[in-house]
């Protein structure tokens, strides 16, 4: 990519599940799924957290150990190359938090957006040259609420570059571009 002129990121899932719907008190009795999760059900999501089948299984981020998790493997990703940022792929299963709570726990997923930027600021600072910050979240300012995306305060507070709208692990015709752009003038 560099060679061709162009920017290059390294993508991290935030919640990347393909269990199928396997309770956390499972995995290790099927040795499914890493040894942390194995280790430690207590901090994923379960049926009666998440709406749909597909979310079970998902970290649980209202838990500080799980942050902390997730953040030392975007700190060892962002230092294993030459990149010129970090994607947070908050959307490839959009699964963080209890259902209900997305609105209520938003800060903890802005807790985790604001050490990225810190650390994404402290590589720039390095490098002598920047280190961007894109995240991908929902399609709509509704579902980034509902979900635990506070957008409105990443980018009043500079703690994105860039807003990527996906929905899921797919793309959604619907994306409210005009709202996200006003959202992110002057910025």
């Amino acid at each position: 990519g560099h060679e061709l002129g162009m920017h290059v990121y390294v993508s991290m899932r935030m919640n990347d599940n393909h269990f199928y719907g396997t309770r956390p008190d499972d995995f290790k009795k099927l040795n499914r799924g890493t040894k942390l999760r194995q280790d430690h059900p207590e901090w994923l999501l379960d049926a009666d957290d998440v709406p749909e089948q597909r979310g079970i299984g998902s970290w649980n981020l209202a838990n500080p150990e799980v942050r902390e998790h997730k953040l030392s493997y975007i700190i060892e990703a962002c230092l294993q190359a030459d990149w010129d940022g970090v994607e947070l792929d908050w959307q490839r299963h959009p699964f963080h938090l209890p259902e209900n709570y997305g609105y209520r726990l938003r800060y903890v997923l802005t807790d985790l957006q604001k050490a990225v930027r810190q650390m994404a600021d402290e590589i720039a600072e390095q490098r002598g040259r920047p280190f961007y910050v894109a995240v991908r979240v929902a399609t709509t300012l509704e579902s980034c609420r509902n979900i635990g995306y506070d957008v409105e305060k990443w980018a009043k507070q500079d703690l994105t570059d860039i807003i990527i709208g996906a929905g899921g692990s797919g793309t959604d015709p619907g994306f409210e571009a005009a709202k996200f752009k006003s959202l992110t003038e002057g910025t």
